[in-house]
């Protein structure tokens, strides 16, 4: 299972890359203020609430949670307010490499670092809108030098590669993304699409 120093590395490669588009006061948070590194209960009881709120219907999904829970290495609950955010990570990450590990806390940092206006509010829309911050979180992660992970835990790779797409297509389209993630500055992601 990570640690918190594990945690606040992720963070730190996180900070590294995308630092100068983060809030500077979301930088103050240590790992142990905003990560809930579960054990079985915790991680069943808040998933489960977690999906039946707001991912089952923002995907339009059929299953019940538990189709869904071992496949779901983390997610950060969808409150609008950082401080009370939380990420939360499962036992079954302990089953990865410690790279990949690192991956999924620095994506769930992603999501947690995430304007209001993106995550939950955009997510929660439905649509293609998870798709589209799902993807956009994991090619910011991608770019926090987990390329190699990311060959061998391939997690949104559809998402990612239509990001991928979007942000070559126009020089200006990942600053936008990143002022609208960090930011709330809305941006067009309608081509960002399955």
């Amino acid at each position: 299972m990570p640690t918190l120093a594990d945690v606040a590395q992720a963070m730190q490669a996180v900070q590294n890359q995308w630092g100068a588009y983060i809030p500077a006061h979301l930088k103050n948070y240590k790992a142990d203020q905003i990560t809930i590194l579960a054990n079985e209960q915790q991680w069943g009881t808040a998933f489960r609430f977690i999906y039946d709120v707001v991912f089952k219907p923002a995907n339009q999904f059929n299953q019940e949670a538990g189709d869904f829970i071992d496949g779901v290495l983390g997610f950060v609950t969808p409150t609008f307010s950082h401080t009370k955010r939380k990420i939360y990570i499962s036992p079954k990450v302990q089953g990865y490499t410690r790279a990949q590990q690192l991956m999924v806390l620095s994506h769930e940092y992603i999501h947690w670092l995430s304007h209001e206006s993106f995550y939950p509010s955009y997510y929660m829309v439905g649509g293609h809108h998870p798709f589209q911050v799902e993807g956009a979180t994991q090619w910011l992660t991608v770019a926090c030098g987990y390329q190699l992970e990311f060959q061998t835990l391939p997690a949104y790779l559809s998402e990612y590669l239509k990001t991928n797409a979007w942000i070559s297509a126009d020089k200006g389209n990942l600053p936008r993304l990143l002022a609208y993630l960090f930011n709330g500055v809305r941006t067009d992601l309608s081509s960002i699409h399955p």
